[in-house]
């Protein structure tokens, strides 16, 4: 080979590499991207039984943290047993985690009814944001502080919607931070668990 054909080769090596390095980078990013989606959708939202009461459970990377047990008959008259209720809240958690908008959770007014919500970063409730429906003579401030408190998980584990509830006293509306939440709670063991 000439020098003349070498530098030609050398240059569409150069220029061709060159082209390859933002197709490779654009690919990098949607690698980076899906993997940042799956962290995300990585925890998952299950109904389980411990000891025979429903609860919902986040199985997260570090282990199973356990959200809600399920003890309030409050809507049974309307067919929301505990465990219809586990089910559907399990569900939601599970649908907003799939579609990455669960971050924030506040209090509201959903379909007229107190609620715990998706919310946004300044806790107004996501028309589409429902968690939790709560009755009527529920403090919804009380109940978001009772159900995310880090002080009582690390005491009991996970916390009771119905058969008592911690005193705690209303401090004006909160937003939980979900992620920071659940990277704090204590886990459990989920041998104890079993699906319904």
């Amino acid at each position: 080979m000439n020098s003349s054909t070498i530098s030609k080769l050398l240059v569409a090596a150069i220029t061709g590499s060159f082209m390859l390095l933002p197709q490779a980078e654009a690919q990098g990013n949607t690698t980076a991207n899906k993997q940042n989606v799956n962290v995300k959708s990585s925890i998952q939202y299950r109904c389980m039984q411990r000891a025979g009461i429903p609860a919902t459970v986040a199985y997260t990377p570090r282990g199973a943290i356990e959200l809600i047990q399920w003890q309030n008959d409050f809507f049974n008259a309307s067919q929301y047993t505990p465990e219809r209720r586990c089910q559907e809240v399990s569900d939601r958690f599970q649908h907003h985690s799939q579609a990455n908008n669960l971050r924030f959770i506040s209090t509201g007014v959903i379909n007229n009814y107190k609620a715990i919500c998706i919310a946004e970063d300044t806790g107004n409730c996501k028309a589409d944001g429902l968690l939790l429906t709560l009755e009527p003579d529920d403090n919804s401030e009380t109940v978001l502080r009772n159900l995310f408190s880090l002080e009582a998980r690390r005491q009991t584990g996970g916390v009771l919607r119905g058969g008592g509830s911690l005193p705690v006293e209303p401090e004006g509306k909160k937003t939980i931070d979900l992620n920071e939440f659940l990277a704090d709670s204590p886990t459990v063991d989920d041998r104890e668990y079993t699906t319904k």
